[in-house]
């Protein structure tokens, strides 16, 4: 017996022996490099450390040969999403296995004023769908798209720690006024970042119900329908480059006139003509994406929570879930994959109308939520719990890539990125509404979906532009024009 046992001992010794000569052999099987030092060269106003806080390795790591092209290519996306920069690039020179980075980077034109013409519609499809319309009538009987005069600054980078303060201003169709500061270094030591902004909007007309899915607008002529304000304070806790923790609170005021009743008794929830209520949101961010104004690898998700009211004097209380998933996916050369899904979930057992979940009518609830679901542009879908899910296949026409062109006198708009794609894409949606206002039941409590075909172009800035044609389960054709990644 104690034969047999000494056998399998000596068995059990010898496999752990030759387990861990495997592992060690794997693990010691590349060269590996100890980083001495990372420098930076063209940040004329960034401060180094905005940089390096974006940076996976720092000094004093050990970075192996199989991994330094991917550790340098991270780390040149990281550095490029600040969108401080026009161009980044990582370099790396190694002496008795020490390794050194040079990280070269051309920044951007960081104060921008820009007057312009807004049209205050939902879509591309209903600002074509009132020229259509115009093409038939007398001029005098032309109906035209609802203008405002626009005023915007926005000064990024000021003191070279990528703060960012943005104002807006608007006359027209209706008076809108927003301004925000965000601070990225309030803290450190601790990785906090620091946001606030105030916001009024007066609109003499609103969207206050649907009808067959078609939005109803409706107002006065010479005085606001709705008057918001707004007021929020927020900070932002980075774990990583990729993570991080986000809290934001604010508080609404919403005054109508008491016409509002008139045209919808359902669109409050008191006979005070006004609403007003605290909100307080919190939420975890993981994002992994590449590029990420246009990604075409990684993965991004998010978990939010609104609670609104809950507190003596709110006018109303409710809360809101939102989950959020995307991921990107390179199939082989040229060609890419993406699939994404949004649910928001309401529990209250009033809320007004404008604080529903809709499709297809822009909400402030939870930042880069969208809301569109390609072939529905001519529709407007409101409800308590909505998902919408997305998946994308695209072909690289031209490959994403930084061009540099001389010509232009101005040498931080001289490097821009280029990449036009040809995408394929099906889009659906459900949702569920079962709210005191849910007085529209077309399209709700059912799947819709759309598919299509499209050609997506990136240029200066990391602008985008959409153009595609979809076609939805009614059997409806259409063509749209977009300004935003689909999938995100």
């Amino acid at each position: 017996m104690n034969k047999i046992h000494d056998i399998f001992s000596r068995l059990f010794f010898c496999l752990i022996g030759l387990v861990s000569t495997f592992y060690c052999s794997e693990v010691y099987a590349y060269e590996y490099y100890l980083l001495s030092e990372v420098s930076i060269e063209g940040n004329k106003r960034t401060k180094p450390e905005i940089i390096l806080r974006e940076m996976t390795v720092h000094s004093g790591d050990t970075i192996y040969e199989n991994q330094k092209t991917e550790v340098l290519k991270r780390n040149q996306e990281n550095i490029y999403n600040l969108g401080l920069f026009n161009f980044v690039e990582l370099k790396d020179s190694i002496v008795n296995h020490q390794m050194n980075i040079m990280i070269t980077v051309k920044e951007r034109w960081y104060f921008f004023v820009s007057p312009g013409l807004v049209i205050e519609e939902r879509n591309s499809y209903d600002v074509l769908q009132k020229i259509r319309g115009n093409l038939d009538l007398p001029l005098k009987e032309w109906e035209f798209p609802r203008f405002s005069y626009q005023m915007t600054m926005m000064w990024k980078n000021m003191t070279g720690h990528n703060e960012r303060w943005w104002f807006s201003g608007q006359l027209g169709f209706s008076q809108r006024f927003h301004t925000e500061y965000f601070y990225p270094w309030l803290f450190p030591n601790q990785k906090i970042d620091f946001f606030t902004g105030l916001q009024y909007v007066a609109q003499k007309q609103i969207i206050y119900n649907t009808d067959s899915a078609k939005v109803q607008w409706g107002g006065l002529n010479n005085k606001p329908l709705q008057t918001t304000f707004r007021g929020y304070v927020g900070f932002r806790k980075r774990f990583n480059p990729f993570n991080s923790l986000q809290t934001q609170l604010s508080y609404s005021y919403i005054l109508m006139n008491d016409s509002i009743l008139h045209l919808n008794p359902r669109y409050i929830t008191n006979t005070d003509y006004n609403e007003h209520y605290p909100s307080l949101v919190i939420g975890y961010t993981h994002d992994k994406r590449d590029i990420r104004t246009f990604p075409l690898k990684g993965m991004r998700y998010r978990f939010l929570a609104r609670f609104t009211g809950y507190i003596p004097g709110s006018s109303s209380s409710f809360t809101k879930l939102g989950l959020t998933y995307a991921h990107y996916i390179p199939i082989r050369k040229k060609w890419y994959f993406s699939y994404g899904s949004q649910n928001v979930f309401t529990f209250g057992k009033k809320i007004p109308y404008f604080e529903k979940n809709f499709i297809w009518i822009d909400k402030e609830d939870f930042p880069d939520f969208f809301n569109d679901i390609r072939g529905y542009e001519s529709y407007a879908v409101d409800g308590m719990t909505m998902t919408i899910n997305k998946a994308e296949l695209k072909y690289a026409l031209i490959p994403r890539q930084i061009i540099h062109i001389r010509q232009i006198p101005f040498k931080k708009f001289q490097d821009m990125p280029l990449g036009v794609y040809l995408a394929g894409f099906f889009d659906s949606a459900y949702v569920w509404d079962y709210s005191f206002n849910n007085q529209d039941q077309y399209l709700k409590n059912q799947w819709l979906y759309g598919y299509g075909t499209g050609i997506h172009i990136i240029s200066i800035y990391d602008l985008m532009g959409r153009f595609e044609v979809s076609r939805n389960h009614l059997g409806q054709v259409k063509f749209n024009v977009h300004a935003m990644v689909p999938i995100k």
